[in-house]
């Protein structure tokens, strides 16, 4: 039986939901990251936090110290909230543990991460998507070259919509150098809206689904403010796709909603996303999340947002763009995610923890985002390998 929890990516708003929903349900949940101030420090209720080495750049201190927490915590069931569910699934065979991990084989996340072998996976589903071109040297960039303005230009492993060119001119192209090492895709641009499915399952089982319009987003991709929205068929889709491959886990997907209707998946995100912040029933969400019994609907029909994450990135670009009377009618209306769990996270405490990869990124001369999840970054069986700046 599950009693002992350990919620890993500490730093993320998703890690402190589920892990209040948890705490409320009768769980000892652990938090679990390796930032000194991630926004689940502290959190109420928890049983505490614990502070690993990066994954990334440690992968055997991360395992060994993973070892040891799981023996001293009596640890039942670990759940990873960002990309050190691939760290966490390499490490797993090599751990001796009875705790169970919420993910599936390393392969499995693999191939759903990759920006071209899951449309692959999908076509021979026969799930309808948009074409999608692997290109691994020059000559596959050449060929395209003038098509470019009709396309969208992404590294295979990246996050956040890192290095992503949309219908780009020619010239744009010249930093974009594909290898069989950093190999990128060229996708078919598609016309309509971009919406969001996030879920969860046991065993190929899909217990729990919702689905999401991304309004405002910190830089190109990572959305900070989740309008909800009904759409049976990507639901459907997801379903099949859970079925498939016997998925364990969190999973989500980004698609194109076209003007007919049509849901055309775009990419695969094989972790927890903001949909979970719109099931706020504990004991419900923890019956189908812990215990695979039954089926979790959402329980908010408001729209949601990170209130940190908008003043820092959604007020500039509002004010940038001329907007910033929409932008405060969107921030009145909506709630914060983060209370939506009964667990509400400071907002001091968010920016502290948006201070710490501040000072990263500086240190670094990364972007604040790369500094945010640079120690956890699974980019393939090279995850060591880091793009070039663009």
């Amino acid at each position: 039986m599950i009693k002992r929890i350990l919620i890993t990516g500490a730093r993320a708003p998703v890690a402190a939901h589920i892990a209040g929903l948890l705490i409320d349900a009768g769980y000892t949940v652990f938090c679990g990251d390796t930032p000194r101030f991630p926004i689940c420090r502290g959190l109420r209720g928890a049983a505490g936090y614990i502070r690993l080495p990066a994954p990334k750049q440690q992968f055997t201190g991360f395992a060994d110290e993973l070892q040891r927490v799981l023996q001293y915590h009596e640890i039942d069931w670990v759940v990873p909230t960002c990309e050190e569910v691939f760290y966490l699934a390499m490490a797993w065979p090599l751990l001796k543990t009875r705790a169970k991990l919420f993910a599936p084989s390393l392969s499995t996340l693999t191939v759903a991460h990759s920006k071209h072998r899951f449309i692959q996976q999908l076509k021979k589903l026969k799930v309808p998507c948009p074409r999608t071109h692997l290109l691994q040297n020059n000559d596959d960039l050449c060929n395209l070259q003038e098509h470019c303005s009709e396309l969208v230009f992404k590294p295979v492993w990246s996050r956040f919509g890192k290095y992503t060119l949309l219908k780009p001119h020619a010239a744009q192209l010249k930093h974009v150098c594909p290898t069989i090492m950093q190999p990128w895709v060229a996708q078919e641009f598609v016309s309509g809206t971009e919406i969001c499915v996030y879920g969860f399952a046991k065993q190929g089982q899909l217990l729990g689904a919702t689905c999401y319009l991304p309004r405002y987003r910190a830089g190109k991709a990572a959305s900070i403010y989740f309008d909800p929205v009904c759409c049976p068929d990507f639901v459907r889709l997801l379903t099949r796709y859970v079925e498939a491959t016997a998925w364990e886990g969190q999973i989500a997907m980004d698609a194109i909603w076209q003007a007919d209707g049509k849901i055309l998946p775009i990419e695969c995100n094989p972790r927890a996303t903001s949909g979970v912040h719109f099931f706020q029933s504990s004991e419900l969400f923890a019956k189908c999340f812990v215990e695979g019994a039954g089926a979790a609907t959402p329980s908010d029909d408001r729209s949601l947002m990170v209130p940190a994450a908008m003043w820092f990135y959604g007020l500039p670009k509002a004010v940038k763009n001329g907007r910033f009377r929409r932008f405060m009618r969107d921030f009145s209306a909506a709630d914060d995610a983060l209370r939506a769990s009964g667990r509400s996270v400071h907002l001091g405490k968010q920016l502290l923890s948006l201070a710490e990869f501040a000072v990263g990124a500086i240190m670094t001369g990364k972007t604040l985002q790369a500094a945010s999840t640079h120690d956890i970054e699974w980019d393939g069986p090279q995850s060591s390998v880091a793009l070039p700046a663009l």
